[in-house]
């Protein structure tokens, strides 16, 4: 879809538009009278609008747009990252078991999240992972003899909620696509710790108008245009110390 820059509130306008020539919808009822299928092209139409704009929306909150000043949640210049040292589908259990105890408390003992900055609840950190080493996370035994995983071992083990520890496609390299079929934002996976509290300093996503018609279909002499329209900014970090990004798992 078309977009335009708003650098003054860092807000992007998207617009989508399609176009319906008056003798589709005669061919589309003969066809139908003939006994075959109705595919609705029209609303076909509709929904490749509709996710056109919601693509771009997306990749615009996940990466962001430099030119204008927009961060996006890979792109924040405010988050710090964990480097992990090697690859968990290399390491032993104990290893990646020590790995989750770091990520988990890396906020809650860092400087700016110590008790002075009131950022010390674990059961308030979320780790998201990407689908293979959340896989490997959830299915590799903690020892040779035991039955738990090293996630349920670590759950279990911190007392910890079962939704501590999720997973997201889109954070796998290999899934980050920016829209269907363009390139990857990713160059590498990555994984996500946040410390969501539930108010106004967990990070947010600006959709200040989500997906609409703006104005009637515009008549063109052969059928109508119709424009689908929405706004929307990247994310919002009010304290960046609630996050990090994790890398090299």
């Amino acid at each position: 879809p078309a977009a335009q820059a708003n650098r003054l509130m860092n807000i992007v306008p998207f617009l989508c538009g399609m176009e319906t020539n008056f003798m589709e919808g005669r061919r589309e009822a003969l066809a139908v009278r003939n006994g075959k299928p109705d595919f609705n092209i029209d609303m076909r139409k509709v929904e490749m609008c509709q996710r056109a704009i919601a693509e771009a929306v997306n990749g615009l909150w996940l990466y962001g747009d430099p030119f204008i000043g927009i961060d996006g949640l890979w792109t924040s210049p405010d988050i710090a990252t964990i480097n992990i040292a090697a690859p968990w589908s290399g390491k032993t259990s104990a290893g990646i078991l020590a790995d989750l105890i770091n990520i988990f408390t890396t906020i809650p003992n860092s400087m700016q999240g110590g008790p002075t900055g009131g950022l010390t609840d674990l059961k308030k950190v979320k780790l998201t992972l990407p689908p293979a080493q959340f896989y490997l996370v959830s299915g590799q035994l903690m020892s040779a003899a035991g039955t738990q995983s090293v996630l349920s071992y670590f759950l279990e083990s911190y007392k910890l909620p079962p939704d501590a520890v999720s997973m997201q496609y889109s954070f796998a390299a290999a899934n980050s696509q920016i829209y269907t079929g363009g390139p990857n934002g990713l160059t590498t996976d990555h994984a996500l710790v946040t410390y969501l509290a539930g108010d106004q300093w967990d990070p947010k996503f600006m959709l200040p108008q989500p997906i609409e018609m703006p104005a009637p279909p515009k008549q063109t002499g052969m059928g109508e245009t119709t424009f689908y329209h929405a706004r929307a900014g990247g994310m919002m970090v009010a304290d960046a110390r609630r996050m990090r990004y994790v890398v090299g798992m």
